[in-house]
């Protein structure tokens, strides 16, 4: 009876750990700001579902962002500057600056912490974020502020140096003239030529504007989810030429093409930067729709995949 007992408790284990997610937590990982590591106070990286999550707190206060929690709306405030991201605990979605982006793996709560993805919202944000292998290292970059240089003087020698004596020349004799001098005639000054007009400086061009989404190459789709479901904001952005306009088509899996607030033609920034954002029907199809962005001899086609419940 006893071993009955004991072989139906290891089913139950075995079947909720089935029908439960599985996550691999690493304590090897390693994130460094700029080449300097991250020391961690309790809760470090952790690799759930191929994706590396990291502390909200640990990584974006070293970068000098602060953070606020909202325990209500189980979400995350993450402000520096001029910059806000927004990211909901178990969404697969975030914002930068009012803008949606889609996440493979959602922010979650880990011992306590509040833990996400690390690459996809830092990315957003402007950085470039790279992965060591070798070490299982991720790798942050930002443009550091130049340092201050301060120049320090020598101080003053205690001992003045002794002042020489000045010597007074001796006035030499005045010799009288044997004759009378002989004053030139005064003539009329000519008047003195108008200077030249000092040219015009030539006016510098001035620099194009940079994209805050990095070093995005022209034709490249900078951000586009992966995977919707039904009544899901979605948005897709685009590095183009500067004022170009571009257009976007959403073709289903049954190969009919998608109509929706959002969609069609817009035309880029002057960083050429272009996006439409568009919610997913309530009764769309599951399958793959195929997205083609075009305009300014580019097409580019990217695929979403429709998860229906």
């Amino acid at each position: 009876m006893k071993k009955m007992k004991t072989a139906f408790c290891t089913m139950i284990l075995a079947l909720l750990l089935a029908l439960s997610p599985i996550s691999v937590y690493a304590n090897n990982l390693t994130v460094a700001i700029n080449g300097q590591p991250i020391a961690f106070a309790d809760q470090g990286p952790a690799l759930v579902d191929g994706r590396t999550l990291v502390p909200v707190a640990g990584v974006f206060q070293a970068l000098g962002f602060e953070t606020a929690w909202d325990g209500d709306a189980r979400q995350v405030t993450i402000t520096r500057g001029g910059d806000i991201i927004v990211i909901t605990i178990d969404s697969n979605a975030f914002t930068t600056n009012g803008i949606t982006h889609a996440l493979d793996v959602p922010a979650q709560i880990i011992g306590g912490r509040t833990m996400l993805p690390v690459s996809a919202v830092l990315i957003s944000a402007g950085y470039d974020v790279g992965w060591d292998g070798p070490t299982s290292t991720v790798l942050i970059s930002s443009a550091a502020p130049p340092a201050s240089v301060s120049v320090a003087l020598a101080p003053p020698s205690e001992s003045e140096p002794t002042p020489e004596p000045e010597i007074e020349p001796e006035p030499m004799p005045e010799i009288e003239p044997e004759f009378e001098p002989v004053t030139a005639p005064e003539y009329e000054s000519e008047p003195e030529a108008a200077p030249e007009p000092e040219p015009m400086p030539t006016p510098e061009a001035e620099p194009e504007p940079e994209s805050v989404f990095g070093t995005a190459e022209v034709g490249e789709i900078i951000s586009a989810p992966s995977s919707a479901r039904r009544n899901e904001e979605l948005t897709i952005v685009f590095q183009g030429e500067p004022n170009t306009q571009y257009n976007l088509r959403i073709v289903s899996a049954a190969g009919n093409e998608l109509t929706a607030d959002g969609l069609g033609s817009a035309t880029s920034n002057a960083a050429g930067v272009v996006s439409w954002t568009w919610l997913v029907g309530g009764r769309t199809g599951a399958g793959a729709q195929r997205a083609t962005i075009s305009g300014g001899g580019i097409n580019v086609t990217h695929e979403i995949l429709i998860i229906v419940d």
